[in-house]
């Protein structure tokens, strides 16, 4: 029972950062497709960060229910972030390094964020 309560709570936390970065990313995403060419694999950024989260949740020490919530949304606006970054960038760095480099340090904002934001209260 235990088990299906983590993976239901896990599942809310990955609507909860896919809603919030797909509804912030996506107008920056459409408003930029003639300066920036957008590919399937930049699609990567919502979850390679997110399965690195998880990770740490799974593995890690326990940091309570709420942060559980908080943290998916920080990561979310990183990913947001990240979009933005990647329309300023423009064609300056070309594209497969400049979507391997915004995803590695989406990966290295969570594990950071993971570690960083103090325990919540349940």
């Amino acid at each position: 029972m235990e088990t299906v309560i983590l993976i239901l709570g896990i599942l809310l936390a990955w609507l909860v950062h896919l809603c919030i970065a797909v509804i912030l990313s996506i107008p920056v995403a459409y408003f930029s497709r003639r300066r920036v060419p957008w590919h399937r694999l930049d699609l990567l950024a919502f979850i390679i960060p997110f399965f690195a989260w998880y990770l740490l949740i799974y593995f890690g020490p326990d940091k309570g229910f709420l942060n559980c919530f908080l943290e998916p949304v920080l990561l979310a606006l990183a990913v947001f972030a990240a979009t933005l970054i990647r329309v300023v960038i423009g064609n300056r760095i070309p594209e497969k390094r400049c979507r391997a480099g915004l995803i590695g340090s989406l990966t290295l904002l969570t594990i950071g964020i993971y570690f960083l934001v103090p325990s919540l209260p349940n």
